[in-house]
């Protein structure tokens, strides 16, 4: 771990990224399909339109 008061953002960043899951792990353990998925760089995004479709007859564990 890099010591905020010697490194800059960018270099704690860069180091981090080094030991970033992958973007697999973090869609299979959303339980996301891969349609799901926007290709965006290091970060996709997510469609949130396929998703809320999916989703729309379940029902809402929150509710």
């Amino acid at each position: 771990m890099l010591d905020p008061t010697q490194y800059k953002d960018w270099q704690i960043a860069e180091e981090a990224e080094k030991t970033l899951p992958s973007v697999e792990y973090f869609r299979e353990k959303l339980g996301l399909l891969p349609e799901e998925i926007i290709p965006y760089g290091k970060t996709p995004k997510l469609d949130f339109i396929k998703i809320m479709n999916r989703l729309k007859d379940k029902p809402d564990p929150w509710a």
